[in-house]
């Protein structure tokens, strides 16, 4: 039985391959071949299909909607550039932040900030200080970038620094989502918590305090630390989010600044660049319909494009969200797409299409069942394309989990 395709889109930035680590005495030999590099998506998904499906080749590519920036200046940058983190014992006791206790984290982006506004700090010593603030976030890729980055606390359970050494050998929970993460961060007691009514003050540019005391006054001014105001947790951000985190931490009453420390839009050509992959892995370019629709003169994904021969053709096309506002730039490309697509054609070599979604983790996978809903008749009565219903949702935002939904939602 010859092997079928199945091409795969994972809706992101490609990661940086990862060799193998030779041997000590392999290092400086000439005559060694170059290590082996991995990819942990790649081969997560040709382990994952070489197992559940093995007549199934899986043809992995990437294709990210977003660019992200990072402000040159945000409260953050400015913060760590002042010195001390605020309520650190050497910090400038004029500081108008209430005391930093911990961050909490929901993205790499929001970790890569953190690691941009050290680097301009010069002191090795204010450096390490920031380093030491504990640090929540979620599992898989977030999590690698928190330990590269060099936080020595992370999601720690006991928030007095007062652990006992049986309490320093149990592992830290981990949270594969941010709905996991704020039900965690309830559960703890805060440093100095405070039970006083809630309230929400702007207090800077891109940055929302959230705190139990009281307020008076006009809120339209800059807000500056009582002295009774408790130790803040700061969640570090983009500027647009789900409110789980936000809204469930204010319902408890729990003083947080949300921080925004990276800002995301479409990346330039993402919308030709699809269309392209899709005219490709679909092999319609001798279509009059596709071509008078400037499908073909759109630039290859990339490197890694794949062209489908007439042969080898998939029978199931996947679209992987890896983020709401990623899963919004690509579903109007894919319905104008699919508005031109023909219909079943009398070659026998124009196999049948499904477009399946899969999703890195539930926040993702929600926005797409959205969509799903808004577009459910778009596709033509006949045509050799249709989508599926239901949504593939990794239980982990980790390559190995995903892999794993992926090939257990084509095979049942």
């Amino acid at each position: 039985m010859e092997p079928r395709s199945c091409s795969i889109l994972l809706l992101k930035e490609p990661p940086t391959p990862t060799p193998t680590s030779p041997l000590p005495s392999q290092l400086h030999s000439p005559d060694t071949p170059p290590p082996h590099l991995t990819e942990p998506y790649s081969d997560a998904l040709h382990e994952a299909f070489s197992r559940h499906q093995p007549d199934v080749v899986p043809k992995v590519e990437y294709l990210p909607p977003m660019t992200t920036v990072f402000p040159r200046t945000t409260q953050l940058s400015r913060a760590i550039a002042a010195g001390y983190p605020p309520g650190h014992s050497l910090s400038k006791g004029s500081s108008e932040l209430a005391s930093l206790w911990a961050f909490a984290v929901t993205s790499q982006n929001a970790v890569s900030a953190v690691e941009a506004a050290l680097q301009h700090q010069l002191d090795a010593d204010i450096r390490e200080a920031w380093l030491r603030v504990p640090i929540y976030c979620l599992t898989g890729a977030t999590l690698a970038s928190v330990k590269k980055v060099g936080f020595e606390t992370i999601n720690p359970s006991d928030t007095s620094g007062s652990s006992s050494e049986a309490d320093a050998v149990l592992p830290a929970p981990s949270f594969d989502n941010a709905a996991q993460l704020v039900d965690f961060l309830i559960s703890i007691k805060w440093p100095a918590s405070d039970t006083s009514a809630s309230s929400t003050v702007q207090v800077s540019d891109h940055s929302t305090r959230h705190d139990t005391v009281p307020t008076s006054g006009d809120t339209d001014l800059p807000s500056v630390a009582r002295p009774s105001s408790p130790p803040e947790l700061w969640f570090l951000t983009g500027e647009t989010r789900m409110k789980t985190l936000a809204e469930k931490l204010s319902a408890h009453q729990r003083a947080f600044r949300e921080v925004v420390v990276y800002e995301t839009g479409p990346r330039p050509g993402f919308e030709k660049e699809l269309s392209r992959w899709l005219a490709d892995t679909l092999d319609l370019h001798s279509k009059d319909d596709i071509t008078s629709h400037n499908v073909t003169g759109c630039r290859d994904v990339g490197a890694q494009s794949t062209m489908s021969a007439a042969t080898d053709k998939p029978t199931n096309l996947w679209l992987v969200g890896f983020s709401p506002k990623g899963v919004d730039l690509t579903v109007p490309v894919l319905n104008k797409f699919l508005e031109i697509c023909p219909s079943s054609t009398s070659s026998s070599s124009s196999a049948p299409v499904q477009i399946h979604w899969g999703s890195i983790g539930p926040t993702t996978a929600t926005r797409i069942h959205e969509h799903l809903l808004a577009t459910a008749n778009i596709f033509k009565s006949g045509s050799r394309v249709s989508l599926s219903p239901t949504i593939a949702v990794a239980k982990s935002p980790k390559p190995a989990a995903l892999a794993e939904a992926i090939t257990s939602h084509t095979s049942a």
